[in-house]
C-alpha cells in the first residue's frame, strides 16, 4: 500500500528513514475486531480511523496466510498457490512490538489439534507435602505422552472429515445433547425438549421429543445449525467451516448457551395472521423471527405479533364478531390526498414493470448484437433497402459495440464526412449525441483537425461544382428549379498564415480570376456568400465565398451573379430568381440589370444569360421589407394611406400594451405584446420578430376590442386595416407548406393582387400631393415592395405555363438560409 505508515508505536515501516519494504494490513471494519485492535496496539488515547495500516512485523508468522492450500477430504494435499497479497486469519490481532517494552508483546499460545485424546479415568489429588523428587518422577510419564502426543500431530497433517470420525469419541459436547455418525456423510449433534401438552397428566401419557436443537457437519468440514428444523445464521457462531476439532466444540458451547426465542401460546384460532406461523413446539412465531436473541433476550418481530395480536382481541372481544375493515371518516383534503397516494403507488407499480421489460428487451438486444457479424448486417440492410447514411452509422456502431478500449478509434471516411456536416450543423446537438453516447462520434478537436486540413478558398471552387453536378444528376428535374440567394456581412479583420502553402489568409479575394489583396493594407472586413435554394426540396447549399474590405461594388456583384447562375446552370440547376436585401450595392445591381421598381416603371426580371427565351425575376427579401416599413413608422410616429380617413399612428400601439399589462398573463388579449415591441432600440429595430408581431392580426384585434374603453383609440380604425393588410400580405409572401403553396388560382395570389394595387394607389395619392412624402414609405422600401410583389405573381405563371410547376412555395423567396448559416 504506497503512501501508509505504520501506526504501532516506534515503527518506522512507511518511513523515508525504512529502507526495508514490508506489507501493510488495513485496520478491520468489524467494530469488535476493531477494538479488540485498539486495545492490543499500545497507545494510550489513540483512535484508529478507517484506512490506517499496521505493518505485518507485529503479526505472528502463524497469523498470516501467505498461500492457498487445496486438499481432498482425506486431507491429500492437491495443489498450492502463492497469494500475491498475504491475508490475515480471521480474529488476528497484533501483538509483537520490538520498539516497546517486553511486556507489551505476548507470544501466540494455542491448542494443538486434538486428534488423539485419551479418555483415562481422573486422578486421584496428589498430597502436596509430598517430595518434590517424587512429583518431578510421577509427571515424567505424563510428558512423555503429551511429547509423543504432539508429535503425533504434527505427523497426521490438514484436518479432515475422516480424520475427525476417526477421533469422533475425543469431542466433548455439553451434556444433554447426542450425537449421531453416518459414516463418510454425516456427523450431527442434537439436543431435544419435550412437548407440553394438555394431556400430560394422565396416566397413560407419553411425551412427545421434539428435536430442538441440531448442528450437522458434512464431508467439506461446512456446519450448518438449526432450531426446531429451521436454519440459523452461522455467523452468529464466528466461523462456517471447521479448521478443527476446538472450533466444532466452540460452536457447540456457543449454541448451547444461546437463548432461543419462545414465541408465544394462542389458543384462538381466529388471531392467526399471515405473517406468523406454527412451529412444532406449538408456539406461535412471526416469519421474521431470528429464532437466536440477541443480548438484550428480546424478539421484536414477535413483541410485533403479540401487539397485533392483542388489538386483535380487543376489537373482537368490543364488537364480539369477526374483525372488519375500519373506516375512518376524513375530510376531502385527506381523501384527495389517499386518491393521490393511490395513484402515485400504480404509477410506481407500471414504471418498475415497464422498467423491468426494457430491461430484459435491452438484454435480449445486446445478445442479439453480439452475435450479429458484419456480413449478416449488411444482408439486413440490403433486405430492409435502408438508406446509405443509416447504414454507414449502423455500421460504425457496429464496430464501436465490439471495441473494448474506447481510445484509438478508427472512423470509415463516409462516417467522417458525416461528422463534419452534423458538427457544422449543429454543434449543440453534436456534443448532446456524443457525450450521452448514443452514436460513437469523434472528438470535437478531431473534427477541427479535419477541417482544418480541407483547403478553403475564396470563388467558386470546380471541385465542388463537379460534386454539385454529381448530385443534380440524381435529383429529379422539377427538384432542380431554384434561385440564387447572396447577402453581405461585416467581419473581424483578421490575417493569418497557412503554414501548408506559406500563404496569407484574411486579405481581400475575389477568386482565381478575381481581385486579390497584396499587401497588409488589403485586410478583408466583409464576406459576400451566395446560395443555391432549390423550390421543390428541403436543403440549402452555398456555392461561393467572398472577401472583401468595404462592401462589394455593384459592377463587381453583377459580374458574380453571372458567373454564379452560369457555373449552377452548368451543374445542372435551373436558375429562375435573385434574392437579395435593400442595400446599396445591391441597388446598384438592379440598376445594372436594369431593373426598376418605380410606379408605372416597373422592370422585375432580365434575361437569363445562357438562354435569351428565359427570365430571371428579382426579389427583395421579404422580412428586411416589412422591418423597414415597422421602423417607418415608429420614426414618424404616423403613415396616411387616404387623405380622408385618420392616419395610422404608433400611439396607437402603444395604448394597447398600456392597457394590456394591466390584466394577468392569462387574461391578456395580445399577450406576445412586451415593451421590446414599443421602445425599439438598435437592436430591436433589427429584429424581424417585433415587426411581423407587431404589424399582425392579434394587433388588430386588440385594437378593436380596447377602442370601446380607451377614448384614445377611437381613431385606431386606419390603424386596424394597416396592420390586417400587413398580416395577411406578409402570410402570402410566407408559405414553406405545400398544401399553402402559392398558384395563380389560390388566395394568396389575390392578396398579393391586391396588396400590389393598394400600394400604388397610396404611392399615387402621394404623387398627386394629396399626402405629404413623409406619410409614405421609403422610395427604397416602396420600391422594393412592388418589385416582390410583381415578381412574385409572374413567377407563378411562368413556372406554370413553361415547367408545369403548380405551386411555389413563397417562404423560400427571402434570405433566411443564409443569415442561418452565414454565421
Amino acid at each position: 500500500m504506497p503512501g501508509h505508515r505504520c501506526i504501532a508505536p516506534g515503527c518506522n515501516s512507511g518511513y523515508d528513514s525504512c529502507k526495508e519494504k514490508y506489507h501493510f494490513f488495513t485496520v478491520p471494519k468489524d467494530d469488535i475486531q476493531l477494538r479488540e485492535w485498539t486495545k492490543a496496539i499500545p497507545r494510550k488515547d489513540f483512535l484508529i480511523k478507517p484506512r490506517q495500516v499496521v505493518c505485518e512485523r507485529h503479526f505472528h508468522e502463524e497469523d498470516i496466510l501467505r498461500k492457498r492450500i487445496m486438499t481432498d477430504k482425506d486431507g491429500t494435499i492437491l495443489a498450492e498457490a502463492v497469494y500475491k497479497i498475504p491475508k490475515l486469519k480471521e480474529g488476528a490481532i497484533p501483538s509483537i512490538f520490538p520498539n516497546c517494552p517486553k511486556y507489551l508483546s505476548y507470544s501466540l499460545k494455542r491448542r494443538k489439534l486434538p486428534l488423539i485424546r485419551s479418555s483415562s479415568p481422573k486422578k486421584k489429588k496428589t498430597d502436596k507435602k509430598k517430595d518434590p523428587q517424587m512429583d518431578c518422577a510421577f509427571n515424567s510419564k505424563p510428558s512423555i505422552e503429551i511429547a509423543i502426543t504432539d508429535s503425533i500431530n504434527d505427523s497426521v497433517g490438514i484436518f479432515s472429515f475422516s480424520k475427525l470420525q476417526e477421533n469422533f469419541n475425543s469431542i466433548v459436547f455439553p451434556s444433554g445433547w447426542s450425537r449421531h455418525d453416518i459414516p463418510g456423510k454425516l456427523i450431527m449433534f442434537s439436543f431435544f425438549i419435550v412437548k407440553t401438552e394438555e394431556t400430560a397428566n394422565t396416566e397413560n401419557y407419553i411425551p412427545t421429543p421434539i428435536l430442538y436443537k441440531r448442528v450437522c457437519l458434512g464431508v467439506n468440514l461446512n456446519v450448518q445449525c438449526f432450531v426446531m428444523n429451521i436454519s440459523v445464521n452461522n455467523d452468529l457462531f464466528g466461523l462456517n467451516r471447521l479448521n478443527c476439532i476446538k472450533d466444532l466444540e466452540d460452536i457447540l458451547k456457543k449454541f448451547d448457551t444461546s437463548v432461543i426465542c419462545k414465541g408465544y401460546k394462542l389458543k384462538e384460532q381466529l388471531l392467526h395472521s399471515k405473517t406468523t406461523f406454527t412451529d412444532p413446539a406449538g408456539n406461535i412465531r412471526h416469519i421474521m423471527c431470528p429464532l437466536i436473541l440477541n443480548q438484550n433476550n428480546d424478539c421484536k418481530y414477535c413483541n410485533k405479533a403479540i401487539r397485533t395480536i392483542m388489538r386483535k382481541r380487543l376489537r373482537l372481544q368490543k364488537n364480539n364478531t369477526t374483525p372488519k375493515r375500519i373506516h375512518i371518516l376524513s375530510s376531502p383534503k385527506v381523501q384527495q390526498l389517499r386518491k393521490n397516494h393511490k395513484l402515485t403507488l400504480q404509477r410506481k407499480y407500471r414504471a418498475v414493470i415497464l422498467n423491468k421489460k426494457l430491461k430484459n428487451k435491452l438484454f435480449n438486444m445486446q445478445g442479439e448484437m453480439s452475435k450479429l457479424t458484419t456480413m449478416n448486417l449488411e444482408e439486413r440492410l440490403t433486405t430492409n433497402k435502408i438508406p446509405t447514411n443509416q447504414r454507414v452509422a449502423l455500421h460504425e456502431i457496429l464496430s464501436a459495440s465490439q471495441v473494448l478500449n474506447l481510445k484509438g478509434r478508427r472512423y470509415s471516411e463516409d462516417w467522417i464526412l458525416l461528422c463534419l456536416l452534423f458538427h457544422m450543423r449543429s454543434p449543440c446537438g453534436y456534443n448532446f449525441v456524443r457525450n450521452n453516447d448514443i452514436m460513437p462520434l469523434p472528438c470535437v478537436r478531431t473534427i477541427r483537425r479535419y477541417l482544418s486540413s480541407i483547403d478553403t478558398q475564396c470563388g467558386f471552387d470546380p471541385k465542388f461544382l463537379q460534386m454539385f453536378s454529381l448530385y443534380m444528376a440524381q435529383k429529379e428535374e422539377f427538384q432542380r428549379h431554384g434561385l440564387l440567394v447572396f447577402d453581405e456581412i461585416s467581419t473581424r479583420e483578421s490575417i493569418a498564415v497557412n503554414s501548408a502553402n506559406l500563404t496569407y489568409t484574411g486579405l481581400v479575394d475575389f477568386g482565381e480570376e478575381g481581385e486579390k489583396g497584396k499587401t497588409f493594407s488589403d485586410k478583408a472586413n466583409h464576406g459576400l456568400v451566395f446560395m443555391f435554394i432549390p423550390l421543390e426540396d428541403n436543403y440549402a447549399q452555398p456555392v461561393g465565398v467572398f472577401a472583401s474590405k468595404g462592401p462589394t461594388k455593384g459592377v463587381v456583384l453583377t459580374q458574380l451573379v453571372i458567373k454564379a447562375i452560369t457555373v449552377l446552370e452548368k451543374a445542372g440547376a435551373f436558375i429562375h430568381g435573385i434574392v437579395c436585401d435593400g442595400a446599396a450595392p445591391n441597388r446598384k445591381f438592379w440598376s445594372e440589370m436594369g431593373i426598376c421598381g418605380k410606379i408605372n416603371k416597373v422592370k422585375n426580371w432580365f434575361e437569363h444569360p445562357t438562354d435569351e427565351k428565359r427570365k430571371i425575376f428579382v426579389f427583395s427579401d421579404t422580412p428586411h421589407l416589412f422591418k423597414n416599413i415597422r421602423n417607418r413608422l415608429y420614426n414618424n410616429k404616423e403613415l396616411k394611406i387616404h387623405e380622408n380617413e385618420p392616419p395610422v399612428k404608433w400611439d396607437h400601439f402603444v395604448n394597447v400594451y398600456n392597457l394590456d399589462k394591466l390584466n394577468p398573463g392569462n387574461l391578456k388579449v395580445c399577450p406576445k405584446l412586451s415593451a421590446s415591441h414599443i421602445v425599439l432600440n438598435s437592436s430591436a429595430k433589427m429584429r424581424v420578430r417585433l415587426a411581423v408581431q407587431i404589424l399582425s392580426n392579434s394587433m388588430a384585434k386588440s385594437l378593436e376590442f380596447y377602442r370601446s374603453y380607451s377614448p384614445q383609440l377611437s381613431d385606431s380604425t386606419a390603424t386596424e386595416n394597416f396592420c390586417l393588410k400587413m398580416n395577411a400580405a406578409f402570410d402570402a409572401l410566407n408559405r414553406k407548406l405545400k398544401n399553402e403553396g402559392v398558384s395563380p388560382n389560390s388566395d394568396d395570389y389575390k392578396i398579393l393582387q391586391n396588396t400590389l394595387e393598394w400600394l400604388n394607389e397610396w404611392e399615387q395619392r402621394v404623387i398627386d400631393n394629396k399626402i405629404k412624402p413623409k406619410h409614405f414609405l421609403t422610395n427604397n422600401t416602396s420600391e422594393g415592395l412592388r418589385v416582390t410583389l410583381t415578381s412574385t405573381l409572374e413567377i407563378c405563371t411562368y413556372l406554370k405555363e413553361k415547367y408545369g410547376i403548380q405551386y411555389i412555395l413563397t417562404g423560400k423567396i427571402n434570405q433566411d438560409d443564409v443569415e442561418v448559416r452565414k454565421i
